[in-house]
């Protein structure tokens, strides 16, 4: 069976354009829900970030106008990449390029467009299931499971591109997997929580307390929905997000930049992206983390392991909680 290969730049010179007009609407939609944060001071004194609080007619219609723009564009897109397609299916391309690179990220866009669209305008409910249901646990990993099904799809019969590999000196990786560990953990507890304790920042997050009160939940409603909570948060978002940060955009960006750049661009990305400023910088601390162990080992796995134990504690702390 002959492996599928993405066409190569000079081929796939239609999708790529509607690739690049999806990519600043990505940028663009990042940047309309950054700037609505609101920072407020508390009772005592401490100063909490709050996300998307402080939305202006101004961005609301930016976000609304790049919804529909890039509604248009998704559909120019989809058009050019399935004539691209028919021009030439197979090449013999192996290694992550710019194409796969700005192809991966201008899916990421359509999926939050399509998403924010549905919810919007009412189309879905939101939330569809409830919370800590089964239902609701996949719909929580919407994403990750979209993240999954670009990256399988998109590198069928070259996995191994992105990492999907063994790592160099197994038994070094473990070692080394667990003192990143530990080094987040430190920096976390003593580093960056004094910090904020210095500034009077408080790292309270709506984000992070929404995934706590979704495992919580899957707590109260059936073993079966606790299991699913472990799996989803312990394993299958590391694979999906390790897939997309450290296996496509690292790997593309440490080939046009080198480790230093490719590592810290990603790391940033993957932090960014989560748009909750006041876990910004554990989110960085984590991403080079898992950036480092991806590069040094030069296999995926690594970074997947490294993400599972991280989650999969988290998970744990929050049934204690």
């Amino acid at each position: 069976m002959q492996p599928y290969m993405p066409l190569l730049p000079t081929v796939r010179r239609r999708s790529v354009k509607w690739a690049w007009v999806l990519t600043f609407q990505y940028v663009l939609y990042i940047g309309v829900q950054l700037s609505a944060t609101s920072i407020l001071r508390k009772a005592d004194g401490t100063w909490e970030i709050h996300m998307l609080a402080n939305m202006g007619t101004i961005q609301v219609l930016l976000l609304w106008g790049n919804i529909f723009l890039t509604l248009l564009t998704s559909i120019l897109f989809f058009v050019a990449l399935i004539r691209d397609r028919r021009v030439s299916p197979w090449t013999g391309h192996t290694e992550v390029n710019g194409t796969d690179f700005i192809h991966a990220v201008a899916f990421m866009q359509i999926f939050y467009n399509a998403s924010i669209f549905l919810y919007g305008t009412g189309l879905l409910s939101y939330p569809l299931f409830t919370t800590g249901s089964i239902g609701g646990l996949f719909e929580s990993a919407s994403l990750q499971i979209f993240l999954c099904m670009f990256c399988f799809i998109w590198f069928r019969g070259r996995l191994e591109s992105i990492g999907f590999q063994s790592p160099i000196d197994v038994g070094k990786m473990f070692f080394f997997i667990i003192g990143c560990y530990l080094g987040i953990t430190f920096l976390l507890s003593y580093v960056v929580a004094p910090l904020a304790d210095l500034f009077h920042i408080s790292l309270s997050s709506a984000r992070e307390e929404g995934i706590s009160r979704e495992i919580r939940d899957a707590k109260q409603n059936s073993l079966i929905t606790i299991l699913l909570s472990f799996f989803m948060t312990g394993l299958f978002v590391p694979i999906a997000e390790e897939m997309m940060f450290r296996g496509v955009l690292q790997t593309y960006l440490v080939k046009k930049w080198g480790a230093f750049w490719g590592i810290l661009i990603a790391s940033f990305w993957f932090a960014i992206i989560h748009i909750d400023i006041a876990l910004f910088l554990p989110l960085f601390i984590i991403g080079l983390s898992l950036g480092i162990v991806r590069h040094r080992f030069h296999s995926l796995w690594a970074s997947i392991i490294l993400h599972s134990i991280n989650n999969v504690i988290s998970v744990i702390l929050s049934y204690q909680s």
